[in-house]
C-alpha cells in the first residue's frame, strides 16, 4: 500500500432521515487534510424519501469528490454494501451521519494501515461523545458502547479480544470488503429495529483469515448523542436487540442454563421482595450498577427464550445466605 496520502480513501456516510445533522457530518469529510485527488465522499441515503433527499443533495452536487447515491431499499448493512460497490478506494473509511470526523482523521487511518504492514486489515478509532446535556448518571461506563463511544486510551496497536471499534469511525480494506461480501444485510439497523454486529461478523471473518484489526486512537471522531437515545427505555430495547443480534449470530452456541439464569437472578436478588415480578424488567433504577445489570438481566433473558433452555430447579431468586 502506498505510504501517506498516496493511497486512496473513500468515506461512506449512511444516513436514514437525518437531513438535520447530516451537513455536519460531510462538510467535516470535506474538510478532511488529505489530498483531494486521493479522497473521495460517498453518501449512501436510504431515507426513503425521494423529493427530499433530491433537495438535500443539490447544494452538493457540485463537489467533484463527493457522490451521493439515493437507494431506495433501506438497512444500515445494505447501504454501506452500496457505499464500497460504487468506488475503487482502496480503503473504505465509514462515519455515520451524526458523526464529525476531526480533519485529520483519514491522514490518521491511512498512516495507521501503512505503519501496520499488509495485516493490518481494518483500523478505526476513538469515538468521542458530544452529549445534548449533561451525561445521564445512571448510564455505566461499560453501557457506553451502546451509544458508539470508544476509549482505549493508549498507543496504536492491534485489539485484543476484549476490544472493538464502533462503526461510525471505523475502515477496511476494500480489497477484503469485496473478498468476504461485504456487511451482513440480515444484521444492522433498519427502519424498525436495532439489529446490529454486522461489523463484528466481518471483522470476525477477516481475522480468521488472519487480517489485525489496528486501534488508531490519534483517528478521533466526535459523535452527536440523540436525546432519543437519552432514556432507560432506549437501552432496555437495545439490549433486548443486541440479544437478538447475537443470537442470528451465534445461533448454535451452546449455552448452560445455571450461567444464563444467573444473569436474571444477580439483579433480582437486589431489588425489594415485592419488587421481584416482571416488573422488574421496566424499573428505571437511578443507580448505574443497577441499571447495567438489570439490561444484563433483559439480555439473558432474550438469549435463554431464543435458545428454548429451560429454568433450573434451583431457587436462584432467593437471597444468597453466607455459610
Amino acid at each position: 500500500m502506498a505510504k501517506g496520502k498516496n493511497v486512496k480513501v473513500c468515506i461512506v456516510i449512511c444516513t436514514y432521515r437525518r437531513f438535520d445533522v447530516l451537513p455536519e457530518a460531510i462538510e467535516s469529510a470535506l474538510a478532511q487534510d488529505y489530498q483531494s485527488d486521493n479522497l473521495e465522499i460517498i453518501v449512501v441515503d436510504n431515507s426513503g424519501q425521494p423529493s427530499l433527499s433530491d433537495s438535500f443533495a443539490k447544494p452538493y452536487a457540485s463537489h467533484k469528490n463527493l457522490k451521493y447515491i439515493v437507494e431506495p431499499t433501506p438497512g444500515l448493512s445494505r447501504a454501506r454494501n452500496i457505499g464500497w460497490r460504487n468506488t475503487t478506494a482502496d480503503i473504505i473509511a465509514y462515519m455515520d451521519d451524526d458523526a464529525i470526523a476531526e480533519p485529520n482523521w483519514v491522514q490518521s487511518l491511512a498512516e495507521a494501515f501503512h505503519a501496520s504492514g499488509q495485516e493490518a486489515a481494518v483500523v478505526g478509532g476513538m469515538v468521542k461523545p458530544i452529549w445534548p446535556t449533561a451525561k445521564p448518571t445512571w448510564i455505566h461506563k461499560f453501557n457506553e458502547g451502546f451509544l458508539s463511544i470508544v476509549d482505549w486510551g493508549g498507543e496504536r496497536r492491534v485489539t485484543n479480544d476484549k476490544e472493538w471499534l464502533a462503526g461510525t469511525n471505523v475502515s477496511f480494506r476494500r480489497s477484503l470488503l469485496k473478498k468476504f461480501g461485504g456487511f451482513d444485510e440480515a444484521l444492522g439497523r433498519t427502519e424498525t429495529s436495532l439489529l446490529s454486529n454486522e461489523e463484528i461478523a466481518l471483522v470476525a471473518k477477516i481475522k480468521s483469515s488472519g487480517g489485525h484489526t489496528i486501534y488508531a486512537p490519534e483517528a478521533i471522531v466526535h459523535h452527536m448523542i440523540s436525546p432519543t437515545r437519552l432514556s432507560h427505555d432506549w437501552f432496555r430495547r437495545r439490549s433486548f436487540w443486541q440479544a437478538i443480534s447475537d443470537l442470528i449470530m451465534h445461533s448454535n452456541e451452546q449455552l448452560v442454563p445455571e450461567h444464563v439464569w444467573d444473569g436474571i437472578a444477580k439483579y433480582f436478588r437486589k431489588l425489594p421482595a415485592p419488587s421481584r415480578t416482571p416488573a422488574g424488567f421496566f424499573a428505571n433504577p437511578s443507580d448505574p450498577e443497577l441499571f447495567h445489570e438489570q439490561l444484563n438481566a433483559i439480555y439473558c433473558m432474550v438469549r435463554m427464550m431464543g435458545h428454548g433452555l429451560p429454568c433450573p430447579a434451583t431457587p436462584l431468586l432467593e437471597p444468597k445466605i453466607a455459610a
